[in-house]
Formats: structure tokens, C-alpha cells, sequence
């Protein structure tokens, strides 16, 4: 089960909100950045709800401490590790950018997106995993990639000092193919954030 349906069981359906849509990528994946489609009706009822504390019309749909803690709890950025290594990578050109006045900002892209992202149960908890099609074998596999470093010296210190593996090489195994796709005119392939990307280095020319 995943985001899309999910919400719809245990979110919409109950609310009775008729969802139009939820726009998903070539490979299936839900956006959950946006592409939701919903009435302003709709709208109006996940606010009431929010508004009496997670109830809707007597019945219980969200947990009233997870409700407050929106309403109470500081928001504190946690970027995600793969972005604070980009940063790092980028951190000199960034302060030369700075300093001339130039507005940067770090993502993590990629130009074909060959996985999807999926949480697996296993015998020390839920592990989020990437499935896709190996290249050299044409199987369907999930791998867990590991956890990344919170400090970015741990990768990069190694590869200024020439190494030519990073952590045992323990991501040399990830080596997957391009999935199969029926596209209809127009249509692109999947990427991951180049439409962001696009938009922050050619949104004023637009």
C-alpha cells in the first residue's frame, strides 16, 4: 500500500473527499510535493478537521497530540544527508558565488530515475529501500543503500586523498537499468528534481 492509497482508506474515503487525482511519475511513484487534486470543499473539510483536533463529524481521524504538535512544535530544518554532502561538495564555489553576490542552492538530481523508493519489514524495524532492475542482470531487486555519514568529512576527507572507494564501496553494488516505459506523446522520462533545477537557473528568463 502505498501514499496515494493510504490517504484515500484512511483519510478520504472516511472524510468523504472524492479525490480527482494524485499525480504520479512514469513509475508509479505519488508526488507528494504536490499534484494532489482536490475540491475546495474538500479542502475546507481537512481544515475543520485540523481545526477540531483531528475529528471529522464525530469520528477520529488523526491523533489530537499529532494535531497540536502542529500547531505548538518549532519547525527545525533537518536536511537530509545526501544533501548535506552535496553542499559540502559545492562549499567553495558556493562562498565565491556568495561573495559575488550570485544566489546558489544545492539539490541532489538526477537526469533518468531508474528506482522507486519503498519501506520493507525486517527483523530490526522497517527498512527504506530502493527497488529497480539490475544492469547486468535484468532482475528486479531492493537494496538497502545504508545510512549516509551525518558528517560529510567521512566521504569527502577519502576522496581528496585519492581513494578510490568510499565506505567499503558498500554502493558499488547499485548498478540499475532504466525501467521499461510506454510513453505517450509528450511525455518525459523520469527524473529526480530537474524540473526544480530548470526552474532555479532559468525561472527569470521564462
Amino acid at each position: 500500500m502505498d501514499l496515494g492509497e493510504f490517504s484515500e482508506r484512511h483519510l478520504f474515503y472516511p472524510m468523504g473527499i472524492y479525490m480527482e487525482g494524485w499525480h504520479r511519475s512514469r513509475l508509479g511513484v505519488v508526488n507528494c510535493q504536490g499534484g494532489l487534486y482536490l475540491r475546495p470543499r474538500d479542502m475546507a473539510k481537512i481544515g475543520q478537521m485540523y481545526l477540531d483536533g483531528g475529528v471529522w463529524d464525530g469520528a477520529r481521524i488523526l491523533d489530537e497530540a499529532w494535531i497540536g504538535e502542529h500547531f505548538t512544535a518549532a519547525w527545525e530544518p533537518c536536511p537530509a544527508p545526501d544533501l548535506l554532502i552535496a553542499q559540502a561538495l559545492l562549499r567553495e564555489a558556493k562562498d565565491r558565488a556568495d561573495f559575488a553576490g550570485a544566489k546558489t542552492s544545492a539539490m541532489s538530481i538526477a537526469a533518468l530515475r531508474t528506482t522507486v523508493e519503498e519501506t520493507v519489514d525486517h527483523r530490526d524495524g522497517p527498512l527504506d529501500v530502493v527497488r529497480g532492475r539490475l544492469l547486468d542482470s535484468g532482475k528486479q531487486a531492493a537494496f538497502y543503500p545504508g545510512k549516509l555519514p551525518d558528517d560529510p568529512a567521512h566521504l569527502l576527507t577519502p576522496a581528496r586523498k585519492g581513494a578510490e572507494t568510499w565506505l567499503d564501496a558498500d554502493y558499488s553494488v547499485m548498478n540499475f537499468a532504466p525501467a521499461p516505459l510506454t510513453r505517450k506523446p509528450g511525455d518525459g522520462l523520469p527524473h529526480i528534481r530537474l524540473d526544480k533545477a530548470a526552474q532555479f537557473l532559468l525561472g527569470d528568463q521564462l
